[in-house]
């Protein structure tokens, strides 16, 4: 045990580091086996159940050791050997161990009596007469209640009303913060630096949700960078449609809405995860065209590491048509409709054939449900099984869509198509 050198009082006086202890009438005890200079268990003759541990004891040969625990039962001791500057020495059985004040608890009780007087302000003095008696800092004492309303005798009664309704405030503002925790998911006992934090947090992921006045970023080599959560009008490089598949300068949890800056000119948004800062479309992993009047919208949150899209008033579109039965070589004029179709953008159309042959194979289009259809693409599989048309971002507001072989086919049995694209 370190001996202190400093008190804590009179704010504590705290048993792990004085030798105060619990006052005691002397007590002597004789031990009733001999111990080493090493052992940390001392056995006496006598009760000891009157010991109030922790406290400081001599042996009769000068040894000071501090008693930290005891059993009343076996009457062992349990001790710190050699404290107070003295050393650990053997101690044959029946020598006396006195307990009582010690010149150590004498001293430093004396240092708590003057750190008392000067945090007091009263002088460090033993004889009671001069100027800053404890009388004298009591009168102080009562001016600075004087100053409170109270009377300068000090009407003790005032005072602890005026305390007494300041617990009050203290216990309506306790509450207060109880509801407030209990709110934000803290426990009542929430630390006010916990509460704090998730305030903080509340209002930064507020301000991540108001959107500011549509500014434009221009796409460089696929990507742009955001100032942060809000609205943001998308143009292409030099003007022209463009890709996006890289947004930089985001941070975790921020919520951008983009559009496309011209209403003539489209911005595909690519699904490019798992690109750093690329973009996740969870639902169809379609890419997303930004385009038709600046009329398109899509909404994506930022994880830390990508970008995933929350919503678009744009959905994938997919139409499948098959030609033949795969037994009979397709015979010229068969085909395969898909009536009351959506009004769609078409990104593109694929096609597959069971083999490599001569044949054309057209789509047809139809503008509504009386008007003509109209020839939109044509697909030659003379030197291939499969053929597509892509990049397309053309716009009809089909009501029906034929796919139809337009001469005899002489190996392929049966074509498969799908027309890809998307929806408001």
């Amino acid at each position: 045990m370190t001996i202190p050198t400093t008190i804590n009082f009179p704010v504590s006086i705290d048993d792990e580091n004085t030798f105060l202890g619990f006052p005691v009438d002397s007590q002597s005890f004789t031990l009733s086996i001999g111990v080493d200079g090493v052992s940390t268990s001392i056995t006496v003759s006598e009760d000891c159940s009157g010991i109030n541990v922790p406290y400081l004891a001599r042996f009769q040969s000068g040894e000071f050791v501090y008693i930290t625990a005891k059993d009343n039962g076996t009457k062992v001791l349990t001790v710190e050997r050699g404290v107070n500057g003295t050393s650990a020495t053997s101690h044959d059985g029946g020598e006396v161990l006195r307990l009582g004040l010690t010149a150590p608890q004498y001293n430093q009780l004396i240092r708590g009596i003057e750190n008392l007087q000067s945090t007091l302000g009263v002088a460090v003095s033993t004889s009671g007469s001069a100027a800053g008696t404890v009388a004298g800092r009591i009168a102080a004492i009562e001016d600075d209640v004087s100053a409170l309303g109270t009377s300068p005798e000090g009407s003790y009664a005032d005072v602890a009303a005026r305390l007494t309704a300041i617990e009050g405030d203290i216990d309506t503002a306790e509450s207060d913060i109880s509801t407030i925790e209990g709110t934000l998911g803290t426990s009542p006992e929430g630390s006010f630096d916990d509460v704090a934090a998730r305030l903080d947090d509340l209002t930064i992921n507020s301000e991540r949700l108001i959107a500011s006045q549509g500014s434009t970023l221009t796409i460089s080599s696929g990507a742009i960078t955001v100032g942060g959560a809000g609205w943001y009008r998308v143009e292409g490089e030099g003007a022209a449609a463009d890709t996006l598949s890289v947004i930089n300068g985001g941070s975790k949890g921020d919520i951008v809405v983009f559009s496309a800056y011209s209403g003539t000119v489209t911005i595909t948004l690519e699904h490019s995860y798992p690109t750093a800062n690329g973009i996740f479309i969870s639902y169809s992993e379609a890419d997303i065209l930004l385009s038709a009047n600046a009329s398109v919208f899509v909404s994506l949150i930022y994880n830390g590491t990508f970008w995933e899209v929350l919503n678009a008033n744009t959905r994938p579109v997919y139409l499948g048509f098959t030609i033949g039965n795969g037994t009979d070589a397709i015979a010229s004029g068969s085909y395969c409709d898909w009536p009351m179709a959506p009004s769609m953008v078409v990104t593109g159309i694929y096609g597959v054939a069971d083999a490599s042959g001569s044949g054309q194979i057209d789509v047809f289009a139809s503008d509504g449900l009386c008007a003509p259809a109209v020839k939109r693409y044509d697909f030659d599989f003379s030197s291939q099984q499969t053929v597509s048309s892509t990049g397309k971002s053309d716009e009809y507001a089909a009501s029906s869509w034929r796919v139809k072989a337009m001469n005899a086919f002489t190996t392929i049995k049966q074509v498969s198509v799908v027309i890809a694209g998307w929806t408001r």
